[in-house]
């Protein structure tokens, strides 16, 4: 995977070095994953004389992209203008700082001296951020198992697999601060939420990512890659287990954002679904709903970009700055927060995909956008002349 492409320096770089270290326990196919993801962009921005982007803002855009469109995770240390007073770079993200200082200083030496990055520096930078942010979910798990009256030392039954899953994933949810010692108060929280309305979607989304460890385990076992694992019936070791909550949290990001689509709707209901505009004071006098409440004040949203004011005073509510906002992350880890998923950049990576270019004639590329659905409005659709005339 971190092959040298065409064009690129001669020999592994200091950066391509530190990469091969950390990505050694990352499986091929989350590479694969992640350059299918992220291709696209790098190639539809402008290169250099070397074929490879700038490594300023364009690199920390490329990575906050994917995680916002593949995970909703933001992350500390490399959150969008639109969120901190100064410019942010892939090197200050916290978890780069702590747990990979040396890929943190090579990134920085690659950045000062403004030679570019290749696809492939771009693709290993974000698997090892995943992997050093996935590294979070084995003390989660252990904390489960002990919540649990479990040992990591033994292996799990079926039963007993599920359990700690479900407790991991609702520490998952909850967030920071948690609680990881009190056992009678976790049970407590595990019974009230077995009574919540979402508790079956719980339930299933944990049990598909078991179901999914299963169907690897027993391909494994066709390709005469282990021996008979008697499915359904062994028990599971805390590697095994591990894999599992890494898959888990993985996918979390895209099953809660149901809850941000629900959010959506309504938003969308409430003022012209053509402008993706509410009217503030429409916006603050929406009744309160199980998982969400239009509370923010005008100052955070004009904070937050999502804030539209026009010369005479009206003030309107930016639906889709606001649903990237701060306030719709619903959990935090010590490296990243779990937010609302980025649609704008999953249908910039659409159009760029059918592109693949920094530059495009204004007629075709309006005729792309119009066929480009989204989850508010079919295509393909006429656009606003105003659009077509600004662009």
């Amino acid at each position: 995977m971190m092959r040298r492409e065409p064009g690129s320096r001669k020999g592994p770089s200091a950066l391509q070095a530190v990469l091969q270290e950390l990505l050694g326990e990352v499986p091929s196919q989350r590479l694969f994953a992640i350059e299918g993801s992220v291709r696209p962009t790098y190639e539809a921005f402008p290169k250099n004389a070397m074929g490879q982007i700038p490594s300023q803002e364009i690199f920390a855009a490329i990575v906050r992209a994917y995680f916002l469109k593949e995970h909703g995770w933001l992350l500390k240390g490399l959150e969008p203008p639109s969120m901190v007073p100064v410019v942010t770079t892939v090197p200050q993200a916290d978890v780069l700082r702590e747990k990979a200082p040396k890929l943190a200083e090579a990134l920085q030496r690659l950045l000062a001296a403004d030679r570019g990055l290749s696809l492939s520096d771009v693709v290993g930078t974000i698997g090892a951020l995943e992997h050093l942010l996935l590294g979070e979910s084995t003390a989660l798990l252990r904390s489960a198992y002990a919540l649990n009256g479990r040992s990591a030392e033994r292996p799990l039954d079926a039963d007993g697999l599920h359990e700690v899953l479900r407790s991991y994933l609702l520490l998952l949810r909850h967030g920071l601060p948690r609680n990881v010692t009190d056992v009678p108060l976790h049970q407590r929280i595990k019974a009230r939420a077995e009574q919540a309305e979402d508790w079956e979607a719980l339930l299933k989304f944990e049990a598909e990512a078991v179901a999914e460890a299963e169907a690897v385990a027993e391909a494994e076992v066709r390709e005469g890659h282990e021996s008979d694992h008697r499915h359904g019936h062994r028990r599971r070791s805390f590697e095994e287990a591990a894999k599992i909550a890494s898959g888990i949290t993985l996918r979390f990001g895209k099953w809660q954002n149901s809850e941000c689509v629900q959010m959506k709707d309504n938003l969308m209901a409430l003022g012209s679904t053509s402008s993706g505009r509410v009217p503030l004071e429409v916006f603050h006098s929406e009744k309160k709903h199980a998982s969400y409440q239009f509370t923010e004040t005008a100052e955070y949203l004009q904070r937050a970009g999502a804030l539209d004011e026009a010369e005479n005073g009206t003030k309107q509510v930016l639906v889709a700055n606001y649903l990237l906002g701060r306030s719709n992350c619903i959990a935090s880890s010590e490296y990243y927060s779990v937010c609302c998923l980025s649609e704008c950049e999953a249908l910039t990576s659409e159009l760029e995909q059918k592109v693949q270019a920094p530059a495009w004639p204004a007629p075709q590329l309006l005729s792309h956008v119009s066929e480009t659905p989204s989850s508010s409005l079919v295509a393909p659709r006429e656009l606003p002349a105003a659009l077509a005339r600004d662009l």
